[in-house]
């Protein structure tokens, strides 16, 4: 696959959610720790590279960009 914006941009919008939608994500948004969205990442590209779970990786995805946000905060 050639990697192009659009491509990265297919593979971002997998990754939103509704922070009000009940689920794995909410439970984890709620702690509000960005050096625990990191950590919980990098479990779920540990248990990717392991099984290979697209699911997994979309996740540790969102929760870096979780991460990303909270740095931003902080920054402000």
């Amino acid at each position: 696959m050639k990697v192009t914006k659009r491509n990265i941009q297919a593979i971002l919008r997998e990754s939103v959610f509704a922070p009000s939608t009940p689920g794995a994500i909410k439970a984890i948004l709620d702690v509000g720790d960005k050096i625990y969205y990191v950590k919980r990442a990098k479990e779920l590209l540990d248990y990717f590279l392991g099984e290979e779970d697209n699911e997994q990786l979309t996740c540790a995805i969102t929760l870096l960009a979780l991460a990303k946000l909270e740095n931003s905060k902080d920054g402000d």
